[in-house]
């Protein structure tokens, strides 16, 4: 084809490579995550909470992105994307890995740590990585470089929820049919979907070494500020 939706020599760009790897498994572990909450919170046998109730239980997480999204471009300014990308998804695994020692007993206080430092990682990986995928090609390649990074941050939000409710499902209900409570099973089924998404998120930090070539191109003021917006979208940028 004379203009292809998607150039193929694109896909030879570690950084923007490594970049749309690094969106789609933080998409992945946030929306995968809240959704469990979200049912686990309003499940009878553990919190019963109303669906109001269980929307606000949640707010933890959002204040976190909010608190933490101004200092994304300073951090990016001094460590640089790769690393700043790297201890993003080493806080997201923090926050996995406290929730995979759920127990049925957990009231919502145990909850809120876990989902901050999971919040506050993931908005540390967002902007940079977004940033990152569309600094690394040229003024020419921006629209299909933002496009690809979009694209993943779909597939990784559905795959995920897909995969840790399956998990989530089949350990629940083998716990159930061995004699635990309702709570313990959903408790553990809730423990090894977490465990799931914190072996991704701890994926995302090896690949992080991907985005770290990023850091040896001079970004404008614009990469900054797009990594700041970005949580919430992909900014084009243009390197110089």
């Amino acid at each position: 084809m004379e203009a292809p939706l998607v150039d193929l020599r694109l896909l030879k760009n570690r950084v923007l490579i490594g970049a749309t790897i690094a969106i789609l498994l933080s998409a992945g572990v946030i929306n995968g995550l809240m959704y469990l909450v979200s049912l686990y919170f309003q499940n009878p046998a553990t919190l019963a909470l109303s669906p109001l109730e269980a929307g606000l239980a949640t707010l933890p997480a959002t204040v976190g992105l909010i608190a933490v999204t101004p200092l994304v471009p300073r951090a990016v300014q001094r460590l640089g994307i790769g690393p700043v990308i790297a201890l993003g998804f080493a806080a997201a695994t923090g926050g996995c890995a406290l929730l995979v020692f759920v127990q049925g007993d957990w009231r919502y206080g145990a909850f809120v740590l876990p989902l901050v430092l999971l919040a506050v990682g993931l908005g540390l990986v967002n902007g940079p990585a977004s940033s990152a995928s569309t600094s690394a090609v040229s003024a020419d390649d921006v629209g299909a470089a933002s496009g690809i990074s979009n694209m993943a941050r779909y597939i990784g939000a559905a795959a995920f929820t897909a995969a840790v409710a399956t998990v989530n499902a089949t350990v629940g209900e083998s716990r159930a049919a061995a004699g635990d409570s309702a709570a313990d099973a959903l408790a553990a089924g809730l423990s090894g979907a977490c465990l799931l998404l914190a072996i991704a998120s701890g994926a995302g930090m090896l690949l992080s070494v991907l985005a770290v070539r990023a850091r040896r191109r001079r970004a404008g003021p614009g990469a900054y500020g797009a990594a700041a917006a970005a949580h919430a979208h992909t900014v084009p940028v243009e390197s110089r």
